[in-house]
């Protein structure tokens, strides 16, 4: 099921606004739910899923596309394994800073808790 899902968020940006956002929502509760079954299947996709995800938080005709595209940013920082996605860190961090000065407050207090989740890996307690 990830690497269909993958495949909608890839082409989602391009296409319409719901495909996007339901994707979107979709990937968010599946993100969630292998969070809490400690369910490492998106460990081989996870390069693919940041950049996906980063790339949904410069879309401009959305703010809600931005919005969910951060909170999974979120999401991954805090529930998957640290050592897992530490070697991201660098990259995810400079994309975020691209997001403080995004137009609407709302998708800038986003970016800053996404950003700062980040930079927390290191130290967390494995």
């Amino acid at each position: 099921m990830l690497p269909i899902l993958l495949f909608s968020l890839s082409n989602s940006v391009d296409m319409e606004e719901k495909l996007c956002l339901s994707s979107l929502k979709s990937f968010e509760m599946l993100l969630n739910d292998c969070a809490k079954n400690d369910d490492s299947s998106f460990i081989p996709y996870l390069q693919d899923i940041l950049e996906k995800l980063i790339r949904m938080t410069k879309v401009q005709k959305s703010l809600e596309i931005r919005l969910l595209a951060l909170n999974c940013l979120n999401i991954v920082a805090l529930k998957l394994p640290p050592n897992q996605i530490i070697k991201y860190q660098k990259f995810v961090c400079k994309e975020l800073e691209k997001c403080l000065t995004d137009k609407k407050r709302l998708c800038r207090q986003l970016a800053v808790e996404a950003r700062n989740r980040w930079f927390l890996l290191t130290t967390k307690n494995s």
